[in-house]
């Protein structure tokens, strides 16, 4: 325990005086891993079970990624703010931070699951970074990165510069489970991408970003295939739509972001990792679409916080 805090000092320490305040170095010690057929629009799940007989003493996760993540651990989004790891998509950089993890670890197993969305501005197949270290039961020290040993599945969303599409027909509950069927899945590869692109660690004196306030819009027209609602000022976020009744496949966009309903319960629309400013807002559907599959339409308000030191849960 004690070897592992001064690890811990010697390294920031190190880091703070090399690279300056900002942290910003080199990609120092990543290792990157990606999807054996990468683009650059679509979302990979990466995920691993780790096996053993006693729950660590403490674990933290150190994730860096060049696009956006959120990040699990026995199904628990640990990744608390949203847009992570930084709010703008407009630049070449490797983004890194460490989320402390020690007090969602189980006894016998556990699941590291990461969603990842690439940066449609930059061009590269480096993914996923990724360390899982900390102290046994017994105090020794033991560390994992993420390699070809992982599993990896290209998940049911894309993005690009203008637009991001969740198509909830592939969506699987299970993908950050324990238990799941695998097949679909594969083994990730090494990425192939020689360029060293600028580091900047996240961790510490870090402002993210949360969802603040949720607003409703009214009605102002309606027509067979799109109704358009007003906020009452604008406002950058997200627009959460609760749809019933839907058809399997039918198709919804709503500003910017469209939506593949699965038709089978109570679904809510929404978008992950892009964000947009909001007020006229136009909900448009396919020759399925009726104003009463609309249950109701919230107002999402993300604005940025500040976090110091390493993200608790």
């Amino acid at each position: 325990m004690k070897s592992v805090r001064l690890i811990e000092r010697i390294f920031v320490l190190f880091t703070a005086i090399l690279y300056g305040e900002n942290l910003l170095a080199q990609e120092f010690g990543t290792s990157w891993i990606t999807y054996p057929i990468p683009n650059d629009s679509s979302e990979v799940w990466f995920r691993k079970t780790f096996i053993t007989n006693h729950r660590p003493q403490s674990a933290k996760i150190t994730i860096a990624t060049t696009g956006r993540f959120q990040l699990f651990v026995n199904e628990r989004n640990v990744s608390r703010k949203v847009l992570l790891p930084e709010s703008s998509y407009k630049d070449s950089s490797v983004h890194e931070m460490t989320f402390d993890i020690s007090n969602i670890l189980q006894n016998d197993s556990n699941v590291i699951a990461v969603w990842y969305a690439p940066n449609p501005y930059l061009h590269t197949d480096k993914q996923l970074s990724l360390a899982y270290y900390g102290t046994s039961q017994y105090g020794k020290t033991f560390y994992h990165k993420a390699d070809e040993n992982w599993l990896c599945k290209k998940a049911c969303g894309y993005i690009t510069v203008n637009q991001e599409q969740l198509d909830n027909t592939f969506y699987n509950p299970s993908w950050k489970a324990c238990t799941i069927d695998l097949k679909g899945w594969t083994h990730p590869i090494k990425s192939a991408d020689s360029h060293v692109y600028p580091l900047f660690d996240n961790t510490y004196d870090y402002q993210g970003e949360r969802i603040t306030r949720i607003i409703y819009p009214h009605e102002v027209f309606s027509d067979r295939h799109y109704v358009t609602y007003r906020y009452p000022r604008r406002f950058k976020g997200w627009i959460r739509l609760t749809l019933r009744n839907a058809h399997p496949r039918e198709v919804i966009h709503i500003n910017g972001f469209s939506y593949i309903c699965n038709g089978l319960i109570d679904e809510q629309a929404c978008r992950r990792f892009t964000i947009d400013t909001q007020q006229d807002l136009v909900i448009e559907g396919d020759r399925f679409f009726g104003k009463d599959q609309i249950q109701n339409i919230e107002g999402l308000i993300i604005q940025p916080v500040c976090s110091w030191g390493f993200e608790e849960n």
